[in-house]
Formats: C-alpha cells, sequence, structure tokens
C-alpha cells in the first residue's frame, strides 16, 4: 500500500440523472426511448425523422464533450454522404 492511502477509505458513485430539457424532437416527430433520448442509427447519427441528425447528449445519457465532438464528426460525414448521393455525386 502507499503512503497516505487507506484501504478503509469510502467510494461513491452517483448519478444525477438527466432528461431532455427541449421537445424539439418529438415535435419534429423523431423516436424516443424509455429514458427521453432520440433513437438514432449508430452508423450515422440519423434520427427515425429522415434528415435530422443528433449528437451528444440528446441522443444517449452519456454528457462527454469528447463523445459529442465524435458524434457531430461521424453525423458530418453521414450528411456530406447524404448530399452526394442526393445530387448524384456517389451512389
Amino acid at each position: 500500500m502507499r503512503a497516505g492511502l487507506s484501504s478503509a477509505a469510502p467510494v461513491f458513485f452517483f448519478s444525477t440523472g438527466c432528461r431532455q430539457a427541449s421537445d424539439l424532437s418529438e415535435s419534429l416527430g423523431c423516436a424516443r426511448n424509455e429514458k427521453g433520448g432520440v433513437v438514432i442509427d449508430p452508423d450515422t447519427e440519423e434520427s427515425s425523422v429522415p434528415g435530422v441528425y443528433v449528437a451528444g447528449d440528446v441522443s444517449r445519457d452519456v454528457l462527454l464533450v469528447a463523445v459529442a465532438i465524435a458524434e457531430g464528426a461521424q453525423a458530418a460525414v453521414a450528411i456530406n454522404k447524404a448530399f452526394l448521393r442526393r445530387d448524384g455525386f456517389s451512389e
């Protein structure tokens, strides 16, 4: 055991929980899960409404900026591919 650390020290983990503060996704008709998060395609971040993409805590209860950034980048790639397909530049 390292100096200064006690094996008897209590450790607590807690969650404050979260909920969607906006009803925008609901008004757009996006499917939501039992926790109120928007249901998405995990490969594209697209919701059940074609053309509506989400990222971050809108679809998950993981409140981490790094996760939101990664999801935003994933959504941006999917949106770009959708535009290219729409405009006939991709299959």
